[in-house]
């Protein structure tokens, strides 16, 4: 979804939805992770880009990230 973002400022509308997570796991496991290991795990995240903010930010000044 990012990648269209480039198309906004040729568009005459734009349709936007909440977002599906504000945060993204840092790391992904490539095949699931199995219960072998005892203890704690700690799953760490880090915010996603906000692609609605991204095209209010064009908006004002054509640039974004």
């Amino acid at each position: 979804m990012l990648q269209r973002v480039t198309f906004f400022m040729e568009a005459d509308a734009a349709i936007l939805s909440a977002a599906v997570a504000d945060f993204t796991p840092e790391q992904v496991a490539d095949a699931k992770i199995k219960r072998e290991r005892e203890g704690e795990m700690t799953l760490r995240l880090k915010p996603t880009k906000d692609i609605a903010a991204c095209l209010g930010q064009m908006k004002k000044d054509r640039r974004c990230w």
